[in-house]
Order: C-alpha cells, then sequence, then structure tokens
C-alpha cells in the first residue's frame, strides 16, 4: 500500500513492496480520462485503509481542482498506543516500532517528509501521520479491533486474566481519546467490538447511540452540518460492549475468568498501580493490602483472585512490536493455523 521499490529484495524474503507504484499508475488512468474526476472518495479496508490515509493528499495533488476526501474503515494502525508485553513492563513502544519497515521504501506524504525531515515512523504511523494531513478524512474503527491487537501482542479471542481485561480497558481509552483529538471537520464512526473489517456494511454495522453509519458517512461527505454525526463513538464501557440486534455484528472478548466489582477494580489499581501481571511483586503487593481490598469489595478467596490478577497469558519476552508482519503475528501466537481475524 505504499512501497515504492521496482525490484525484488531477498532480506524481505524475495518480494517486491511496490504499491504506491500501483496507485501511481491508477493516476495515470485517472488523468487519460476526457473529462477529470470533480468529486473524489478515497478509500480502503484494512491495508486498504492504511493507504487511504497515506495516499489522500497525494490524490489532492494530483488533482487540485477536485474535492478530495478519505473515508478509513479499520485501517487506522494505530491510535497512541502500546505493545502489550511493553504495557505489562511499564514501557512505552518505540516509535519506529510503529510504523514501515525503512526497507519497503515507502511513499511518505508530502507534508509530512517536509515537516519532519521525512521520518519514516512519523510519517507511517496513523497517530503521528495524522496531524500532517490536509484533506478531509473520516474513520469507520472498531475501538477494539483483534488486527490491530494482534499486532500488539494480545490475542482478544482467549483474552481472559487481569492483564489482558487490564490492557483492554487501557487500549480502549486511548483509540477514545484519538477520536477526541480529531480535526475540525473530520469524522468517526466507532463502535466497542474487536471486529477487524466484517461489521462495516450498512446492514452489518451496529447502531451507535441510535446513529446509523450510513447516515454518519453521509452526513460527513456531503458537509450536511450534523454535529452530532459527525463524530458517532460508543462509550458504553471500557471493554467491549456495544449492543446488536438483527443482522448487526459486533464481536466481543470472552467473559473474564474472574469479575470484580468496580470498586474492587479501583482498589487494585490504587494499592498496586502497574504490577497486574507480574507474579511475585504483584502477590506480595496484594497480601500487604489484604485489609482494603476486602473493604473494598473483592473477593475473600484470596488465592483465587491472586492468580487471575497477577498471572499473565503470555510471556513478556515475546512478540513487544506493533508491526503488521506475518513473522511477527507467528513470533507471538504460533502457526497460521491459530490465526482468527
Amino acid at each position: 500500500h505504499a512501497g515504492t521499490r521496482r525490484e525484488a529484495d531477498e532480506s524481505l524474503g524475495g518480494w517486491i513492496f511496490a504499491g504506491h507504484n500501483l496507485i501511481e499508475a491508477v493516476v495515470a488512468q485517472l488523468r487519460a480520462m476526457k473529462a477529470p474526476p470533480s468529486h473524489i472518495l478515497l478509500t480502503g479496508s484494512s491495508a486498504g485503509g492504511i493507504a487511504t490515509i497515506t495516499h489522500v493528499d497525494y490524490f489532492k495533488e494530483q488533482f487540485p481542482g477536485a474535492v478530495v476526501k478519505g473515508a478509513v474503515e479499520c485501517g487506522f494502525f494505530y491510535a497512541d498506543v502500546t505493545s502489550y508485553p511493553n504495557f505489562l513492563l511499564n514501557r512505552t513502544t518505540d516509535a519506529s516500532a510503529l510504523g514501515f519497515l525503512p526497507a519497503w521504501e515507502p511513499y511518505l506524504p508530502s507534508r509530512c517528509a517536509a515537516e519532519t525531515g521525512a521520518d519514516i515512523p512519523t510519517c507511517t504511523n496513523a497517530h503521528t501521520l495524522y496531524p500532517h494531513i490536509s484533506s478531509p478524512m473520516f474513520f469507520m474503527e472498531n475501538q477494539y479491533d483483534s488486527a490491530k491487537l494482534g499486532n500488539c501482542g494480545l490475542r482478544v479471542q482467549t483474552a481472559s486474566s487481569a492483564a489482558d481485561v487490564a490492557y483492554l480497558r487501557a487500549w480502549g481509552a486511548r483509540v477514545r481519546q484519538q477520536w477526541r483529538e480529531l480535526k475540525e471537520g473530520d469524522g468517526v464512526y466507532s463502535a466497542s467490538c474487536t471486529n477487524h473489517f466484517n461489521n462495516f456494511g450498512f446492514a452489518s454495522s451496529p447502531v451507535v447511540k441510535g446513529r446509523q453509519i450510513r447516515d454518519a458517512l453521509s452526513n460527513w461527505f456531503f458537509e450536511k452540518g450534523n454535529v452530532d454525526l459527525l463524530r458517532t463513538v460508543d462509550d458504553c464501557g471500557d471493554v467491549p460492549c456495544t449492543p446488536v440486534t438483527g443482522w448487526q455484528v459486533c464481536d466481543k472478548a470472552p467473559a473474564p475468568a474472574l469479575t470484580p466489582s468496580g470498586s474492587c477494580w479501583n482498589q487494585l489499581d490504587q494499592d498496586c498501580p502497574r504490577l497486574v501481571g507480574m507474579g511475585a511483586p504483584c502477590e506480595a503487593c496484594l497480601r500487604s493490602h489484604k485489609d482494603r481490598l476486602i473493604a473494598a469489595g473483592c473477593t475473600t478467596d484470596g488465592p483465587a483472585i491472586m492468580a487471575w490478577y497477577c498471572s499473565t497469558s503470555r510471556d513478556v519476552s515475546g512478540h513487544d512490536v506493533c508491526d503488521l508482519s506475518t513473522s511477527a503475528y507467528y513470533s507471538g501466537f504460533g502457526d497460521s493455523s491459530q490465526f482468527v481475524v
């Protein structure tokens, strides 16, 4: 979706990363038309969504007389997130892990390249690229996208430990914060689901706050002025929770092994901050605050809550980069037969 290479590279598995070259060819075909386009809605899903963010200003530069806008479906890789292993270790994932590989020789949007000295991580990670995009944008994204979480180290389909739930909560909060930081005129439709790509159809999309995705998209593109429709974000809770009926689709994370009350969660976070999933140090902290935790409504079955809150479902020395490569995914989750989006 962004490569500019024209020859294979053995270090890249013999592949030619040439997505931008293909887009150049499309532009050439459009230029050959008798009449240039007056309106362009650039859109794509997943990797195509990444390409939309990367190329929407490129299309505007090629067709300066046209109205050019970009509608991204599940392609915002990434909000201001950190990987699961780094989250457990209270570290921030380095920006270089969130963007494209330099070996791909990716196309960089011209404004971002000019304003950052052609910094590849900044200009290929959605959170840091977005401020440098000039064209109007609309984002259709699930807050707990399983592909993005998977790339960052959490397999949503089996997430049930306290550490898993804590990471989901932190992830969702950061995604919702991203939508609060959108530029004036840009829009978003964001359900609280774990799906990656199969619930953005006019029939399959969840209805959020009584609003439908087709109405939200139309309102943004045709600039109808409905401010509420422009920013539709489900804030039903801090884990996946959007309700659905009929043909609507919204996958959720599995139920946690334990479900402590909100007051118990808050006390755990207050007494033992950043120790969830950290084993022995976490256990020692819980023991030292036993009375306070029980008073806050935590279960009196100490061993059960301790095992749930202090254990982690994965090895923190493993996958710790939020990248898109197949090899990185398999390093965290095993062979391809286990891959479920």
